[in-house]
């Protein structure tokens, strides 16, 4: 077994030619869901998913997980997204950074097991449709430019499409600051 500290510059790691691991019975994977690998996702309220592989329950019995972020490829998880029950779905608020090596992690609370996403993009905040940084009237102007075109960046709701049901969620993204 080698255990690494992940330290970027100077990592150390410790190697044991003898451990005992022990696979609960029915154990299955625990890995993170959502948000899938490549998956655009903009600033605001999203939900991490998990494959809790029978952790929530004996002898395991992992009952909270702690979900971060990381913005540079899981070298850091400078994002702490909170404490919540291992049931395999949490809303989080995702920041309005903007990256395309975003990675979650889920980690247990009181034990030792975690997953990681694979790498998808945090888009921003997309109420922001002229990307320039702020939440103005312009971005108004903007989203009816992208609607009247048919351009992606008036999809708010993130079904692939350019609809009047984007206007509403553009105007509930606008609201709440993104």
């Amino acid at each position: 077994m080698i255990v690494r500290d992940n330290a970027p510059i100077s990592g150390h790691t410790a190697t044991s030619g003898f451990v005992d691991l022990e696979i609960a019975s029915g154990a299955l994977p625990f890995a993170v869901t959502a948000p899938a690998e490549g998956q655009e996702i903009g600033a605001g309220g999203f939900d991490v998913t998990w494959s809790v592989g029978h952790t929530d329950s004996a002898p395991i019995s992992c009952e909270e997980v702690r979900i971060r972020l990381s913005t540079d490829g899981g070298t850091t998880f400078a994002f702490d997204l909170g404490t919540h029950p291992n049931t395999g779905a949490a809303s989080v608020t995702l920041p309005s950074d903007t990256t395309t090596d975003a990675r979650v992690l889920v980690e247990s609370v009181g034990n030792v097991f975690f997953a990681l996403s694979r790498p998808f993009t945090l888009a921003g905040c997309i109420a922001d449709v002229n990307t320039d940084g702020a939440l103005t009237p312009a971005d108004f102007t903007a989203w009816i430019a992208a609607f009247n075109a048919a351009s992606p960046a008036c999809d708010q709701n993130a079904d692939g499409l350019c609809t009047p049901a984007d206007f509403t969620a553009w105007v509930a993204n606008y609201n709440a600051g993104c």
